[in-house]
């Protein structure tokens, strides 16, 4: 079975590459509609006009709504890692540390969300 020159196999870099860069678009968009409106306020169309994808792409990689906004929010928190000071109490403190700055540098969409209540 003879391939055609300069097209697209599954697993080429390229093709990996365009995936990749659809799937975080279209994540980054639906975030950000997630800290403007809440959940109720995602579409697929609208994820869709705003990140320039198709929704038949979108639909590819999240077969539902759903399945979309699950995977947003799963990627929304980020994970600390455990720190080793070589003492229980260093590690807490280090842990404690990292959070507060977490907090202090937190993306402002929060904080412009709370004040519309």
């Amino acid at each position: 079975m003879k391939k055609k020159k300069g097209a697209s196999s599954p697993t080429s870099p390229e093709l990996d590459a365009r995936v990749r860069r659809s799937k975080e678009t279209v994540l980054a968009v639906t975030h950000q509609m997630m800290s403007e409106t809440g959940l109720s306020g995602v579409s697929i169309d609208e994820v869709s006009k705003r990140s320039g994808v198709a929704k038949t792409t979108i639909y590819r990689h999240w077969p539902s709504r759903a399945d979309l906004l699950l995977e947003a929010c799963s990627k929304l928190g980020s994970k600390f890692e455990v720190p080793d000071t070589g003492s229980f109490r260093g590690d807490i403190e280090a842990l404690v540390m990292a959070f507060a700055s977490y907090l202090r540098t937190a993306p402002s969409s929060f904080n412009r969300r709370c004040r519309r209540t």
